[in-house]
């Protein structure tokens, strides 16, 4: 088996050079031997990348950023760098212990430890190997960039070759424990999550802007309310200064709301915690829980957002993409998939001058997700057909609710009439909730928080009723969830399909919402791909775009402002036929705008044939 593990070494990451050049590599060979080399000797050290990226096999922990510093400092390899990960050769070792984690379904996104997927860690816990002496050198090597091997200490040439060497090692390791524990076929999708983990570091590489002056503005409004929200948590004990900080009395407040629900109502987590979340409050009706709710908002804005804001502002915004268990990625620091709609937060984000942000959201991704693994497991999905007819799914919903044709629905609609709209309403929750296994209290709940409904018992029952009515593949998909689970607190190993990624130990709404929800999320790596290649490809209308975000269905585009109508058709070409390869019998829809902000509401706006910025009333 001709396998390799690469690792570099380089100056500190700061927050306008996220990929700084290379001060070393080791190169561990597939006899386990480590070589080193030094970036005096830039001849030598380019002559053993380009060879190093001719093997069938090429490991590396996190590799991503390696491979994006190495681009950067000889862009002439970049051309078999994008090869390499286009043949699937480069394997990441910190992808394939998240993927194992998953597989045997234990698997927390930030780690159940600090560092649990750092190599340090795992080599020490996977291997026994100690990668960190006492003198700890990995802050020391930007002062040897440019310097021979001659001038290293023998810890910094200790350190950069156990790197490599404990890559190597660690990879053999995981495919023994992945054979042994979870597939003996070994791994199925590590090489594309360390494709997608490419496009991830280059999407944070590039980061994202905000304007100054919007973020000044945001900062005066924001803490001029929390200022003046402070006091009352002060005088009623819900803040107090603690060891240098503020800190919240979280029990004080969990006491308030159970007295304000009574000890009957159902408030608790699902670990059994009273909720003090922002709609528990503020559904208490109780005014100083409804101002702690106000509070704690305000808080998370200024601790949070702020931070990210004036970070944007001054220099770039650098979120970083961890994968999730259903497949799914996210970003944080900051989390681009909860940025707040409200105060104007998401308006302060800008692209370069010259420039406009190209927003493309899937249309339903995940209904027609999950139609497809219907018509995969079924053989049929009423769903499908409808979604292949370009109708409504959600005024389907609305015109079962009230008995009422199609065609009256869509007039009513259109006309802007409120009972369709609140039906309407109702019917996207349950389209996008109830075959995730969902139960009625937390369909209650959903409605509530996220549409502001309203609805009694009786009332949710009855719409989960309409909605198994209106799409018959949902009761028996369901029912063979609940087969394979087994029963009431029993789980089961589910193998996504087309990727067979495995995820362990779902429970039954884990499993009910993981088939359809993977089958999205893999889509969208590949799509991702295809986009970043373009983006890298001269002559293609994506050619120097910088996708600067992916949030939950959708990507954020920054492009030059003169070519964005045709970088616009190319992204949403992209995103439709990368989906189509996991998703190949429902129709595929992703329509972008053109924002010169980051928008949350934003229509198309056509001109003459041609897409245009979307420019909304101050």
């Amino acid at each position: 088996m001709s396998v390799i593990a690469i690792d570099i070494e380089t100056p500190l990451i700061t927050p306008d050079c996220q990929h700084p050049p290379v001060v070393c590599l080791s190169v561990c060979d597939q006899h386990g031997i480590v070589d080193l080399y030094d970036s005096e000797d830039r001849y030598t050290l380019y002559e053993m990348l380009d060879e190093a990226l001719g093997y069938p096999t090429i490991v590396g922990h996190h590799c991503s950023f390696d491979w994006i510093c190495i681009a950067l400092d000889f862009p002439e390899l970049l051309p078999k760098i994008r090869k390499a990960y286009a043949e699937l050769r480069i394997a990441d070792t910190e992808e394939r212990e998240r993927l194992y984690s998953i597989a045997r379904g234990y698997y927390k996104e930030e780690g159940s430890k600090k560092g649990e997927f750092g190599l340090a860690y795992l080599a020490d816990y996977r291997l026994g190997m100690q990668l960190e002496g006492k003198a700890d050198v990995r802050f020391d090597y930007g002062a040897l960039l440019g310097r021979p091997l001659t001038e290293y200490t023998p810890a910094h040439v200790k350190y950069a070759k156990n790197d490599a060497l404990a890559t190597w090692k660690l990879y053999q390791n995981q495919d023994i424990r992945y054979r042994q524990k979870v597939d003996q076929r070994g791994y199925a999708d590590d090489r594309i999550q360390a494709r997608r983990q490419w496009c991830a570091s280059w999407a944070s590489h590039h980061g994202m802007g905000a304007d100054p002056e919007r973020v000044a503005d945001f900062e005066r409004r924001i803490t001029t309310e929390y200022r003046a929200l402070k006091p009352a948590m002060e005088r009623h004990g819900i803040v107090r200064w603690k060891k240098g900080s503020y800190s919240k009395d979280t029990k004080k407040i969990q006491a308030m709301v159970l007295d304000a629900y009574g000890p009957d109502a159902d408030i608790t987590t699902d670990k059994g915690n009273i909720k003090t979340d922002e709609l528990t409050l503020k559904e208490s009706n109780h005014p100083l829980l409804m101002t702690i709710a106000d509070y704690q908002h305000i808080a998370k804005m200024v601790n949070n957002d702020l931070v990210a804001l004036k970070a944007a502002a001054e220099t770039r915004q650098h979120p970083y993409y961890r994968l999730l268990s259903t497949g799914r990625v996210q970003g944080s620091k900051p989390n681009l998939m909860n940025v707040p709609t409200r105060w104007g937060v998401r308006d302060c984000y800008e692209p370069d001058p010259g420039h406009v942000y190209i927003d493309c959201d899937y249309s339903g991704l995940e209904l027609r997700a999950w139609a497809q693994v219907c018509l995969w497991l079924l053989g049929y999905s009423r769903l499908g057909e409808f979604l292949n007819d370009d109708l409504d799914a959600h005024l389907e919903m609305a015109r079962q609710l009230l008995n009422i044709p199609y065609e009256e629905a869509a007039e009513r609609k259109g006309a802007k009439d409120p009972e369709v709209k609140l039906s309407r309403k109702v019917g996207k929750h349950a389209n996008f909730g109830l075959q995730g296994g969902m139960g009625i209290p937390r369909f209650i709940e959903l409605c509530l928080k996220q549409g502001g409904i309203t609805l009694t018992e009786e009332r949710a029952a009855e719409v989960k009723r309409v909605w198994k009515q209106t799409w018959p593949e949902a009761d028996p998909y369901l029912k063979i969830v609940g087969q394979m689970v087994g029963g009431f607190g029993r789980t089961t190993t589910v193998e996504q399909y087309v990727s067979r990624r495995i995820r362990g130990q779902c429970d039954y709404s884990q499993c009910a919402n993981t088939f359809f929800q993977g089958l999205a999320a893999d889509g969208m790596i590949y799509a991702w791909w295809m986009i970043q290649e373009a983006t890298m490809t001269p002559g293609d209308p994506l050619y120097d775009c910088r996708v600067v975000g992916v949030i939950h269905d959708q990507f954020l585009v920054e492009a030059p402002e003169n070519r964005a109508h045709e970088a616009a058709m190319r992204l949403s070409e992209l995103m439709c036929a990368g989906m189509a390869t996991y998703i190949p019998d429902i129709k595929i829809k992703a329509e972008p705008v053109i924002t010169r902000r980051w928008l949350k509401e934003a229509d198309q706006v056509w001109r003459d044939g041609r897409l245009c910025p979307y420019e909304p009333e101050e």
